[in-house]
């Protein structure tokens, strides 16, 4: 059961290892980022950086479609994680049981990009605010959360 789906920058640091694990109950995290998944050190280094118990599976956007459409994911509990708001649409165009997408820390490495900030960790340009539409469109109840202890902000009230 995919548990939750979150669009972050750093794919796995203590927010996600700590408290987004914790908060959903996750036992797996697929990374959907093709970037990461050609490079052996980054992968290394994101598995050592999930909580003990936890699998992490890193694919590229297109290699994940087919794991989080196949019915075995069913008997998991998962988290998804993607860089950026390009594979976010791609994997909810793809894949009908993402029930929602959580933004944090988006837009904040790259900023400078043309991008205008829209909270506190969430900055976007033009193009990824016509991403992030197209997403809103798709799964309406789509929100900005740093921590599962802060309050959901919509992302239609932001963009």
């Amino acid at each position: 059961m995919i548990r939750g789906f979150r669009i972050d920058e750093r794919l796995i640091h203590g927010q996600v290892a700590v408290a987004w694990c914790t908060s959903l109950g996750v036992d797996s995290i697929v990374i959907a980022d093709d970037q990461t998944a050609t490079d052996d050190i980054a992968m290394l280094s994101l598995k050592m950086a999930a909580p003990t118990g936890v699998k992490v599976v890193i694919r590229t956007v297109e290699e994940a479609i087919p794991l989080l459409n196949d019915p075995r994911i069913a008997t998991k509990q998962v988290l998804i994680l993607v860089r950026k708001a390009q594979a976010a649409l791609k994997l909810i165009e793809s894949v009908e049981a993402i029930p929602e997408v959580n933004v944090g820390n988006f837009g904040m490495i790259e900023n400078g990009r043309g991008r205008k900030i829209i909270d506190t960790s969430f900055a976007v340009n033009d193009e990824e605010k016509n991403i992030f539409k197209k997403i809103v469109e798709l799964r309406p109840q789509s929100y900005y959360q740093m921590t599962p202890t802060l309050p959901q902000k919509k992302i239609s009230e932001l963009i």
